[in-house]
């Protein structure tokens, strides 16, 4: 999928070096198992990489996990923390907790 109704609206979903098929969709699909150690893959999009690399050494600190059935509730903590190193703090998210707890 390269292309799709409302095209245009942001003005790369048909970009044909960095839109649709390269951040989402990829040109292949990933592997399975997706092999140790690999978190990578030619022709798929950036979100089927950056999605292995992150479950594999960032949050599980194993490059051997399969990361297409990794189950994130033993993880929570985890994930949070990472959550919280990656995410910068901004006036909105300061007050989200106080909105959403009273």
């Amino acid at each position: 999928m390269d292309r799709f109704e409302g095209m245009g609206v942001t003005g790369m979903e048909d970009e044909p070096h960095y839109g649709l098929s390269f951040y989402h969709t990829g040109t292949a699909a990933p592997s399975f198992p997706l092999p140790a150690g690999t978190t990578s893959e030619p022709r798929r999009g950036s979100l089927m990489n950056i999605g292995p690399l992150w479950i594999r050494h960032a949050i599980v600190g194993d490059p051997a996990v399969e990361p297409y059935l990794f189950d994130l509730r033993p993880h929570a903590r985890r994930i949070q923390t990472c959550h919280r190193c990656s995410t910068p703090p901004t006036p909105i998210s300061r007050r989200w907790p106080r909105r959403t707890t009273s």
